[in-house]
This record gives C-alpha cells, structure tokens and sequence, in this order.
C-alpha cells in the first residue's frame, strides 16, 4: 500500500474495490452476511474508502484519502447516535403537545404525525381543526 494520505485515482480506487471484495470472498468468506465495520480493519477501510470514492467520483464530490476516509468512518456513530437522539426529543416535545391538545403550537405542518409512535385509544383526544 501506498502513502494512506494519498488520494487514490479513480482507477486505482476501482482496481482496491475489486481487490477487497475478492479477499473478503477469498479469506473472510465465513464472514460475509455478518460482517461489522470496524477502522482498525485495514481491508474494510480500504473496501469503504474505494467503495465510496467511486460513488463520491459519479457525483462529482472530492475523492478522500485513506486516512482521511477513516477519520471520518470513526465519527459517524457518533453523529448517528447524536441525531437520533435529538430526532427523538423533537418528537416527544411534539407528542406532548399533541397529549396537551396544544394544536396551536405544532411545529409541523403534518401534527398528526407523532401520533403513528403513540398507541392512542380511539376518542382519547379530541381535536378540533380550525
């Protein structure tokens, strides 16, 4: 492998793709169907890196680097347990307007929504559309 702070060619991007898939097939075979991203996986990074650059070159995004692509694989957990988290206090502030009958105060344009996560009993809440 080369410098990981390289930005690989589309090309070569291309030729890692083909060279990962064959050795998870190869080696890690008994693997595939259960496999688990992990940064300290050099042939899972490299298959990410490869995988994505491809996909970043058909849309015209800046290829990243090998370090650089694992920099950010390490952060998205993170990112993605942060949003879900803030996603799921927006809809209990939400759902407990609608507990509160507070139609006015809805922050949707569809305020029914929440109620799809809330068992409801029929005629439990009365609303009122104005």
């Amino acid at each position: 492998m080369k410098n990981p702070q390289d930005v690989w060619s589309l090309r070569e991007n291309s030729r890692i793709l083909l060279e990962a898939l064959r050795l998870f097939f190869t080696k890690r075979e008994k693997e595939i169907g259960n496999l688990c991203f992990d940064k300290d996986d050099q042939l899972a990074v490299e298959f990410v890196t490869a995988a994505a650059n491809i996909r970043a070159a058909s849309f015209g995004i800046p290829l990243h680097s090998l370090f650089e692509a694992k920099g950010i694989a390490g952060n998205i957990v993170h990112a993605v347990a942060t949003t879900n988290a803030v996603i799921a206090g927006l809809i209990v502030i939400e759902a407990i307007k609608v507990l509160k009958n507070d139609i006015k105060s809805y922050r949707s344009n569809m305020p029914m929504f929440c109620l799809l996560f809330i068992p409801v009993r029929s005629g439990y809440l009365d609303f009122t559309w104005e």
